[in-house]
């Protein structure tokens, strides 16, 4: 009984086994690519937001 309690415990499930990484320069190159990316998404949410705030605001006192 105690393997099968090993075997479906959470901090077994949390453990991920990933392949070796054959190509480090590809890999560096992917992981700069996949932080510009991420970084050009936030800047754009954070625009966005700041529009909606800014635009909704105007509204609200567009009397005032």
């Amino acid at each position: 009984m105690k393997p099968f309690a090993l075997k479906n415990s959470p901090t077994q499930n949390s453990v991920l086994e990933h392949t070796p990484v054959k190509d480090l320069a590809a890999f560096k190159q992917r992981q700069l690519k996949l932080k510009h990316q991420k970084l050009i998404k936030d800047i754009f949410d954070t625009v966005i937001f700041i529009s909606i705030v800014g635009f909704t605001f105007s509204i609200l006192f567009w009397g005032a």
